[in-house]
């Protein structure tokens, strides 16, 4: 028998199918904080996959993406038809992406209600000086 380390968030399935197979899988049921933290994990991991997935490979990718993150509003207290609410309240207000728009940089004036917030956050808006 050879065994490997896994360490990783898993569909329910998969340890069904490990068994099916005469395997064992060494398992444990997370809390809900580091339950919280794996699916965190886990998206990046799936995020990578689907960056790399060929035409015929991206709608199962997508899935799992959504799937994980239906979960996650579960597990932060809300649900996934509220997220997907409050997608579409977002995108009524502010749009989507469909015109693929980019910003380089801003300039504002110093009154503008905006600054101090970007102000606070020079690792996200570095201030041009």
């Amino acid at each position: 028998m050879r065994t490997f380390i896994f360490k990783k968030l898993v569909r329910d399935g998969i340890v069904v199918s490990i068994k099916q197979l005469g395997s064992t899988a060494d398992t444990q049921q997370l809390e809900d904080s580091a339950f919280v933290a794996k699916l965190l994990e886990k998206f990046q991991e799936e995020l990578a996959e689907v960056a790399e997935a060929s035409a015929t490979d991206i709608s199962g990718e997508m899935g799992d993406l959504y799937e994980l993150l239906d979960c996650l509003a579960i597990a932060k207290g809300t649900t996934p038809e509220a997220s997907h609410a409050a997608q579409a309240k977002r995108k009524a207000k502010m749009g989507g992406f469909e015109e693929r728009l980019y910003v380089e940089s801003i300039t504002i004036p110093d009154d503008d209600p905006w600054a101090p917030y970007y102000a606070a956050r020079p690792e996200r808006f570095p201030e041009v000086l």
